[in-house]
């Protein structure tokens, strides 16, 4: 979504053949042993996010899962390094929260950023209605700049103030703000930073 026009190589996708995947049978001492002996290998390493490239505990898992069941360890590999470069996209309003260090900005974000955000500053503040204000173009180029806008929206909001409740809703689908905060714009600034803070954003 963030880089449109990005082709993904990946298997076509056949919801029947799920049917026709082998599973390791337990029962047999040598899928066992095999797959027992990875496990004691790799049982206290670390796990990565696929996004951060190829790790040696998912190279060593495949490879045990192909020598038990006859597969071709290659074949896994590269499927496994699909996974990797497959665009990351998080559903923020599902509870996914991020990781503290995955949220970057782009400098030329943040340039578009600040640029939108004093012009809608500009232009808005005589309104009264913040819903009135959620309708200008800047806003609404804003909210289109989707994730990326999310820890400037935060950082500006936690420096300067500001309504910026609709744009953090349209964006992330999430709704952090307690009934009894609503109308008091301090504690739902607070509510959305804490928001930003546990999905490191802040």
């Amino acid at each position: 979504m963030r880089h449109p026009g990005r082709q993904i190589a990946f298997p076509t996708y056949s919801a029947a053949e799920v049917a026709n995947i082998r599973i390791p049978n337990i029962k047999d001492d040598r899928i066992r042993q095999t797959l027992a002996d990875c496990w004691e290998r790799t049982q206290n390493m670390e796990v990565p996010q696929f996004r951060k490239g190829e790790c040696e505990v998912r190279r060593l898992w495949d490879e045990a899962v192909a020598e038990s069941m006859g597969w071709d360890a290659d074949e896994l590999a590269h499927l496994r390094n699909l996974l990797h470069n497959e665009p990351h996209v998080r559903g923020l309003g599902y509870g996914q929260y991020a990781d503290a260090d995955e949220v970057e900005v782009e400098p030329a974000d943040r340039e578009r950023f600040q640029e939108l955000a004093d012009q809608l500053e500009l232009d808005t503040i005589l309104l009264s209605s913040s819903t009135q204000a959620a309708k200008h173009p800047a806003h609404r180029e804003i909210v289109g700049m989707g994730e990326a806008a999310v820890p400037l929206i935060l950082e500006r909001m936690q420096a300067q103030g500001g309504h910026w409740f609709h744009a953090l809703q349209a964006i992330t689908g999430a709704r952090p703000v307690p009934p009894e905060s609503r109308g008091r714009i301090k504690e739902m600034t607070q509510a959305w930073l804490e928001w930003g803070e546990l999905n490191g954003y802040v």
